[in-house]
């Protein structure tokens, strides 16, 4: 049994989210953006994992709850009046993932080695920092929260 499922549950949104965005031009990221030049970037970032001991039983059963980054960039070059676009394509992106979690069922993740109840967006945050003259940036912070028992 692992000590934790938080591994696994990275690596299985991870996967849902290559599968998700094939075909569109995004490059999916396990772990930060780095040196990439796509104007469209979706990474599989940061995970906080809370841990409760549910029984008292021979195997220790414990639910746990992971919440996940995932970090839409998108770029575009232009004037001040493509923020709205960029802005706009974060969100458009973050709209498929939200779908995707509220009508596949749970099970969809595929986590092996843990029992995965459910998984949610359950927080969005909007950063659009200042680039230079010749494009914008948004940067959406999307809190994915999935419950397993280990």
């Amino acid at each position: 049994m692992p000590t934790t499922a938080a591994p696994l549950v990275k690596a299985a949104i991870y996967t849902a989210l290559v599968s998700l965005y094939s075909g569109q031009a995004v490059t999916v990221l396990y772990g930060p953006r780095g040196p990439v030049t796509a104007d469209d970037v979706v990474s599989v970032a940061a995970v906080r994992t809370i841990i409760e001991v549910v029984t008292i039983a021979p195997t220790r059963p414990r639910d746990e709850h992971h919440e996940v980054d995932v970090v839409f960039d998108c770029a575009r070059s232009g004037p001040e009046t493509s923020q709205q676009t960029t802005t706009e394509r974060a969100y458009a992106l973050l709209a498929l993932l939200d779908a995707y979690l509220q009508t596949s069922p749970n099970e969809t993740l595929g986590i092996t080695g843990a029992n995965q109840t459910w998984a949610r967006l359950s927080a969005v945050a909007l950063d659009e920092p200042q680039r230079q003259t010749a494009g914008r940036a948004a940067v959406l912070t999307a809190t994915v929260t999935v419950r397993t028992r280990i």
